[in-house]
């Protein structure tokens, strides 16, 4: 058949009939190369339908770490044949969190990818993080010398990082979305027919524009991501999981030896002493509850313009409450700057944190101290009534095991608990007589 031609972006991968001189979807400026189409005859492939009553699932037991929180933050170890994507800023830890991953499996064949290191860097970094498992190096290769390395003995491959690798049949330049897309596609194509997991290792930026991560979130199994808290401090988090929890998360101490897992995430999260607008309440992160400080400052505004600022809480929800505070509770805040933080860099997803989230605010409010063994659980609804959840006994548990002796919660849940104490309230307006 006669042959077409086709102009394409080299850095975007856009394709359009007509030369353009600046790229209309990367804004680039003559990148639009002139390539000839060779249109062949797709070849027939034989397929067949089957019942899905005919269909033996493999029991592959999943690969499994000996740290028990990796397990958790994968969905009780790695899937065999499971694409990994681990994402962060560059520089956030995402080498080092891999050779953690490294150290935790034991007896594992690995190949570890590098684009970026030569074998002799990578050896000085595996001693300096105390690394002596068995693992193979491949440094500087294409994707086509990959899949000729690629074997049935390997347990996992690490990619540092997809953004380096090339193709030579890709299209586009290294790093651009459409080579990071191609590459990804052959190699999910071959390791998913031997069952060797994948992790993958990308770099993005605060908005997740560079190389494309965010474009391959929907080629993969799981999708984990690594953020800086506070100092060294590291949170690794589930944001897509086909085989496991999309809320599970894990901190870790970043530290020139490696990283470190934090047994106790309370211990970073929560003050020894209470105080003036603190408050603790209990969350969960895919299967386990956090217990989390949550802090609240109300003072005036000298800038003509009150300010409304919150960490780790949704900012909707956070005007919500705010307007329901006013409503309900008469406090004038109008002409005031309200700051609400949680601490230990938690971001809170649960609506059940509502009741610290108000007497965080109300005791920065009325300079009322609140006694660092007493917590709050409960949801507000528009109407200011005080609800709650199914799990509450399982929160009001967590926080008796770390030494709360009073917590508030909504007055619907009627069951006792021994020793610790359980006041009930039914309204927000209740909150004045505390």
């Amino acid at each position: 058949m006669k042959n077409k031609s086709e102009y394409r972006c080299n850095e975007c991968g856009f394709v359009s009939v007509k030369w353009y001189g600046k790229c209309p979807t990367c804004g680039l400026w003559d990148s639009m190369v002139k390539v000839n189409i060779e249109k062949k005859l797709a070849k027939k492939k034989h397929v067949k339908v089957v019942n899905i009553k005919d269909i033996r699932a493999n029991e592959i037991e999943n690969i499994k770490f000996t740290n028990k929180h990796l397990n958790r933050l994968f969905g009780n170890g790695i899937v065999k044949g499971e694409i990994i994507l681990l994402s962060g800023a560059p520089g956030v830890g995402k080498s080092t969190f891999a050779v953690m991953l490294m150290q935790s499996l034991e007896n594992a064949n690995i190949l570890y990818i590098s684009g970026e290191e030569s074998p002799s860097q990578l050896k000085l970094r595996f001693d300096r993080l105390g690394f002596s498992g068995n693992t193979n190096i491949l440094a500087y290769p294409d994707i086509e010398d990959i899949i000729d390395q690629l074997n049935d003995n390997y347990d996992m491959i690490i990619i540092d990082s997809i953004q380096t690798i090339n193709s030579n049949e890709g299209k586009g330049v290294s790093g651009s979305p459409t080579m990071v897309k191609y590459i990804l596609g052959e190699l999910s194509s071959q390791t998913k027919k031997r069952d060797i997991p994948v992790i993958i290792i990308g770099h993005i930026t605060k908005d997740g524009s560079i190389a494309g991560p965010k474009t391959l979130e929907h080629m993969v199994d799981s999708v984990f991501i690594i953020e800086k808290a506070e100092n060294e401090m590291r949170i690794i988090k589930s944001i897509k999981n086909r085989f496991g929890s999309t809320d599970e998360i894990i901190m870790a101490n970043l530290k020139a030896d490696g990283m470190e897992i934090i047994e106790n995430i309370e211990h970073f999260s929560l003050s020894q002493t209470g105080g003036t607008g603190k408050t603790i309440s209990c969350t969960y992160k895919g299967s386990i509850p956090i217990a989390v400080e949550i802090q609240g400052l109300v003072s005036l505004s000298k800038y003509g313009m009150p300010q409304r600022i919150a960490s780790g809480i949704n900012f909707k929800r956070y005007q919500m409450l705010l307007g329901i505070m006013d409503k309900y509770l008469k406090i004038s805040i109008g002409d005031r700057d309200v700051f609400v933080n949680v601490s230990g860099g938690i971001s809170i997803d649960d609506s059940i944190c509502d009741l610290a989230f108000v007497n965080a605010v109300l005791s920065s409010y009325k300079e009322k101290n609140i006694s660092a063994d007493t917590a709050f659980i409960g949801e507000i609804n528009l109407s200011g009534e005080i609800t709650g959840s199914r799990d509450i006994e399982l929160r009001i548990k967590h926080l008796k095991q770390l030494g709360i002796k009073k917590v508030i919660i909504p007055f619907n849940y009627k069951k006792e608990m021994k020793d610790i104490e359980l006041t009930r309230l039914k309204h927000i307006k209740d909150l004045e007589i505390l």
